[in-house]
């Protein structure tokens, strides 16, 4: 059976999309992106700008920003993701998705697909699965299928 499905592997920071066109060929990598960014630790993303608060000598005086800056970061490493996905969208390069992701990172990313990229979801996989092999991926793809 021809599929021509994509794989969406991505936590924070890493996504890999990979296509699948049968189950008893490997997985190609379509794409890797990279975020290095939303890997910071707060105090590197944050600026003294104006209106923001430096706490002096005693950096714990400093109060929270209104916005989590490494939120912030994923949510727009999720977004040029999506921006990706949905281009392939409108050029009909897939018919299928299935989507491995974190939870807390599920919601950014379906509020950033189009609602026509979304009506192909096939299923989605609430875990980072970043760490696993090609091979392991694929595996978990089938057990899931």
């Amino acid at each position: 059976m021809k599929l021509n499905e994509w794989i969406l592997v991505a936590n924070g920071h890493t996504a890999k999309i990979f296509t699948i066109s049968s189950l008893i060929k490997p997985l190609d990598l379509l794409r890797e992106f990279s975020h290095n960014e939303s890997r910071e630790k707060i105090h590197n993303l944050i600026s003294d700008k104006a209106g923001s608060f430096s706490g002096g000598v005693n950096s714990h005086e400093a109060y929270a920003s209104a916005s989590d800056p490494k939120k912030l970061e994923k949510k727009h490493f999720i977004k040029i993701v999506a921006e990706f996905m949905n281009k392939a969208y409108f050029k009909k390069a897939f018919n299928a998705l299935t989507l491995m992701v974190p939870g807390h990172l599920q919601d950014d990313l379906l509020s950033e697909l189009h609602p026509g990229a979304q009506k192909h979801i096939r299923k989605v996989l609430r875990k980072d699965y970043t760490r696993l092999t090609t091979g392991e991926i694929l595996e978990t793809f089938k057990e899931h299928r």
